[in-house]
């Protein structure tokens, strides 16, 4: 969570680090490649042997109501992929 925001903040000149996991697979390695071409520094993108999720989020335009379509239904089941970070700061 949290690409599309890493993507712009990076265009924007921040210096941006995305930290999270992606699969190994055709979605994950377009992710990483995106969010590499944005700026962002995916050095702290692991890899899971999970397939790569992913998320629809649509706004309704009056109420402002947020809806969060998931693809994997099951992820909060999913433990978290340990990845090995350095320090980054």
């Amino acid at each position: 969570k949290g690409a599309n925001q890493a993507a712009a903040a990076a265009r924007l000149g921040a210096a941006t680090v995305m930290i999270g996991a992606v699969g190994d697979d055709a979605d994950g390695r377009e992710m990483r490649e995106a969010l590499r071409q944005a700026g962002v520094d995916v050095s702290a993108v692991g890899t899971s042997v999970e397939p790569t999720g992913t998320a629809l989020i649509a706004v309704d335009a009056v109420s402002g109501t947020e809806y969060v379509l998931n693809e994997r239904p099951d992820d909060e089941k999913t433990e978290p992929p340990k990845i090995r970070l350095k320090r980054l700061l």
